[in-house]
Order: C-alpha cells, then structure tokens, then sequence
C-alpha cells in the first residue's frame, strides 16, 4: 500500500501544481483505474498489470 501511495504522489502531486478539487479527484480516479489497475506492471504477480492478473485468474475458472 505504500508504493501505491508513493506512486500517486509521484504521478499527480509533485508534477503538477494545486488544482481545483473535482479536477484532482478525477486525475487521482483516472490513475488508479486507467494507470495503475490497467498498465502498471507488479512483479509480485508475475509482471502483470492487476486487471490483466484478475483476467487470467477468472478464464483459468471458466476453462476449469
């Protein structure tokens, strides 16, 4: 959890400056689910992103 966080704050705090509120709550939502569940490699499972892990995991189910 804390290389979550420390990513975010790399992607959306430091680079950019203050923002409005509803603006920064749609880029840190745009992160987490475009960047990081989607491309965001993990080596703990297998150097997938996690959608791509969570993919895999339920058609191994349905092939089962």
């Amino acid at each position: 959890m804390e290389s979550f966080w420390k990513h975010l704050k790399m992607s959306l705090f430091i680079t950019n400056v203050m923002k409005p509120g509803n603006r920064l709550i749609t880029e840190i939502t745009e992160y987490i689910e475009i960047f990081y569940n989607r491309h965001r490699r993990q080596e703990r499972i297998g150097f997938l992103s996690p959608f791509a892990y969570e993919r895999q995991f339920y058609e191994k189910q349905l092939a089962a």
